[in-house]
């Protein structure tokens, strides 16, 4: 076998050692540095996990809604909301969807911030207006364990 094949074996090896948290990493790594092998950070899993179709263009607009911002604070926005996801990943994600929503016209960059076009801030305040509502609607009725609805409020039951 090959020196290269042994590292690259030993180095794949590290990594699912690290990866699924599992024993035996000293000497794994003892085996490398005595190899005269560089060890390199191991990252979380780079999984290609999909987002429903989207999903990551309302995370940024939800994210510019407060103001402008740069494109890691941007980033760093959707990696709390997508823990699920490597965070190396989702830098790169991030960037190439404000990259798409800009040609597509729903962000414009100024400088070093990305920030909503203005007539996209109506559009907010309905929305905002619209959830509001909605909140206070359903706010009137509490639903039981059987998943019947009674409305809060009056003395009588609705059945």
């Amino acid at each position: 076998m090959l020196d290269k094949s042994i590292d690259a074996a030993l180095m794949e090896l590290r990594t699912r050692i690290v990866r699924g948290g599992l024993e035996g990493r000293e000497h794994v790594e003892a085996l490398l540095i005595a190899r005269g092998v560089p060890l390199r950070r191991v990252s979380r899993q780079l999984v290609a996990i999909r987002l429903p179709r989207n999903h990551l263009r309302l995370m940024i607009l939800a994210a510019l809604r407060d103001g402008p911002m740069t494109g890691p604070a941007i980033a760093a926005i959707v990696i709390k909301w997508t823990p699920q996801i490597a965070p190396e990943l989702v830098y790169f994600r991030a960037y190439s969807a404000v990259t798409r929503m800009r040609y597509a016209g729903l962000v414009e960059k100024d400088g070093k911030v990305w920030q909503v076009v203005k007539a996209l801030l109506f559009v907010f305040a309905l929305w905002q207006l619209f959830v509001f509502e909605a909140s206070v609607y359903e706010g009137c009725y509490s639903s039981d364990r059987t998943g019947t609805q009674e409305k809060t409020g009056h003395r009588h039951s609705t059945s």
